[in-house]
């Protein structure tokens, strides 16, 4: 079965943008109501087919009335816009309406005829709801620009006004009040519609722009934790391959047969960093405890290090060593990087509840300007992803120039 135009066009629009064309589609059509009103009452009005004054009155209104829907138009996108009322625009539809009231009121052949009421001349002069209706709608069309106290004031003024002009055209004294009454609450009630429905695009827009910033901070989020889990990765082994380089230049300085051991060993830590950091795009990279306990006391006591971990407690769980495994390999890159140290300490101890992994090193150098205030921008990538775990992690400077680095993560259900 083949698809009309609208119904392609709508499909293919999300539900803001739907919201937004229902709203303003409602509110374009109760504006477009002036012109059907006066048609309806032309048709239901006796004597009122005939003249071609009437047509001209018709005309008159369906100018009025286009230019309603054009400045409702306009002050909904001003109001959305937060850019002001269209001044000049307002000017000329508050001069157009007062134009056709003054015409309504002077030349009654523009008007239909109303049908006599009981004292023999009608009840209600067809000038007095012409500019009740005229003024309405004006007031519509400018209310998404108009505050709530101004729309209130105005309300009560048109009401006034209407009820003055009845009087001047020898409306009967029960009527005055109905008719002055009912412009006043029909004013109103258009008005705070007007302004609730522009309200409601208003938050529609600020829901759709706040799920677009959710969806650009997801990607933010997710680009952050890949550079942190690239930065781990590259920083320990590209430190691991700098202390072994510079363990093979010295042996080979000395003629002696070890420095192609361990040139192979830069040779492995190469491949290892390459295929880490194709683990880190494919994002399928886990961290070992164990592994980074031995890796990392290997390479500091290659670098001249003292270095033997110690384990104590309950076995961890695979989040907890996960997170540690982390904090075990930028400790020991920060220690080659930033520190001249020769002995360090890495203590776990775990309970039921919680492990606590202590490092500590000596020979601490003064913070150089491309480390925080701790000495290593990896920290705070280390801080993110035990905060995420419910855990923490705390340094501090320990007499003489040593440095103490420690984390704690819950095991288990304990957060």
């Amino acid at each position: 079965m083949p698809k009309h135009w609208w119904h392609l066009a709508w499909a293919g629009r999300d539900n803001v943008a739907r919201v937004d064309y229902y709203t303003r589609g409602t509110l374009y059509f109760l504006q477009a109501s002036e012109l059907f009103g006066v048609l309806l009452y032309l048709e239901t009005t006796p004597g009122s087919g005939s003249g071609w004054a009437v047509g001209v009155g018709i005309t008159l209104v369906l100018l009025h009335t286009a230019l309603c829907l054009f400045t409702l138009h306009t002050t909904i996108t001003a109001s959305l816009r937060d850019s002001g009322p269209p001044r000049r625009l307002l000017g000329a539809l508050t001069a157009l309406t007062v134009a056709l009231g003054l015409l309504a009121l002077f030349v009654p052949s523009l008007l239909p005829h109303a049908e006599p009421g009981p004292t023999g001349r009608p009840d209600v002069d067809p000038a007095v709801p012409t500019v009740a209706a005229l003024v309405v709608y004006l007031i519509a069309a400018a209310s998404p620009v108009l505050r709530s106290v101004t729309l209130g004031l105005l309300a009560l003024l048109t009401g006034g006004l209407i009820g003055l002009l009845a009087i001047g055209r020898g409306v009967p004294s029960e009527e005055i009040g109905k008719v002055a009454t009912m412009t006043a609450v029909v004013t109103v009630s258009a008005g705070v519609t007007y302004k609730l429905s522009v309200w409601i695009l208003r938050v529609i827009g600020d829901l759709a722009e706040a799920r677009q910033t959710r969806a650009a901070l997801a990607v933010a989020e997710e680009r952050l934790r890949f550079s942190r889990d690239l930065h781990d990765v590259l920083g320990s082994q590209l430190s691991a391959i700098a202390v072994k380089s510079e363990l093979v230049a010295e042996l080979a300085r000395r003629g002696l047969p070890s420095a192609v051991d361990q040139a192979g060993e830069v040779r492995q830590l190469a491949h290892d960093a390459l295929r880490e950091v194709r683990d880190v795009v494919s994002g399928y990279r886990r961290a070992d405890l164990a592994t980074e306990l031995e890796g990392s006391a290997s390479l500091l006591r290659a670098a001249g290090v003292d270095c033997r971990p110690t384990t104590e407690g309950v076995p961890l769980d695979r989040a907890a060593q996960e997170a540690l495994a982390w904090v075990v390999r930028e400790a020991a890159t920060n220690v080659l990087r930033h520190s001249e140290a020769t002995r360090c300490d890495i203590v776990l101890r775990a309970d039921a509840r919680r492990a606590v992994l202590t490092v500590t090193n000596d020979g601490v150098r003064e913070a150089s300007e491309d480390t925080d205030d701790h000495g290593g921008n990896g920290l705070a990538g280390l801080r993110e992803r035990l905060a995420a775990r419910g855990g923490s992690l705390r340094v501090r400077s320990l007499p003489p120039e040593s440095f103490s680095l420690v984390a704690e993560v819950p095991l288990g259900g304990a957060r």
